[in-house]
């Protein structure tokens, strides 16, 4: 929740020079990283099961 209070916060910063583009983006990858990181957990494995350099 906290990342979401920075995007607005900046958002309303950013207002100001009417940067709007630069806006959605910044929210956009805010709230990716935000999904990213709830989605993988630091606990689980990003890796395939099965390493093609093991069976070699």
């Amino acid at each position: 929740m906290d990342m979401l209070l920075l995007v607005i916060i900046g958002s309303e910063l950013m207002l100001d020079r009417k940067n709007h583009i630069i806006i959605n983006i910044k929210i956009i990858y805010i709230v990716g990283n935000e999904f990213a990181s709830q989605s993988l957990p630091s606990g689980e494995r990003q890796e395939p099961l099965i390493n093609p350099r093991e069976h070699r």
